[in-house]
């Protein structure tokens, strides 16, 4: 299956408690890294990532923890979704350096939906699990989603 626009706007009408990793993996395939990349690149229309605003902060800043104090819901730990004068913006963990200092990144997102909000927030979140996952997985000669 090769991941389309289509099947973003099909995920996007489940319920939030419908978009996990089973049904991801199961229906969308992915499991395959191209699946996934090709959904993280569609997933730009929805934030800031190419065109919009995206801004990198070490975890110890005072904008971090800021924005941290903003997050109306986290999913997991390392994604949140804030709302900051009326807008929603999503915060990541984006890498962690040599010294295991965490940099986080704050991506604008391009609804005024809570429910939408959510959605993608989830969707960003259970893709790179399952990435993290698949590429554990694979070291060990296994299989993400089983």
């Amino acid at each position: 299956m090769t991941i389309e626009k289509s099947n973003i706007e099909d995920i996007l009408k489940q319920d939030i408690g419908e978009i996990n990793k089973n049904m991801l993996c199961s229906v969308y395939e992915l499991q395959k890294e191209d699946n996934r990349l090709s959904l993280m690149d569609m997933l730009s229309d929805y934030f800031g990532f190419g065109d919009g605003e995206k801004y990198f902060y070490s975890d110890d800043s005072d904008w971090t923890k800021f924005f941290k104090s903003k997050v109306v819901e986290w999913f997991g730990e390392e994604h949140g979704l804030v709302l900051i004068d009326k807008e929603y913006w999503l915060l990541a963990m984006a890498i962690v350096d040599k010294e295991d200092i965490k940099f986080w990144d704050l991506s604008s997102m391009k609804t005024d939906n809570l429910d939408m909000a959510k959605k993608l927030v989830k969707l960003v979140s259970v893709t790179e699990e399952i990435g993290r996952e698949n590429d554990q997985q694979s070291a060990d000669n296994g299989k993400c989603c089983q």
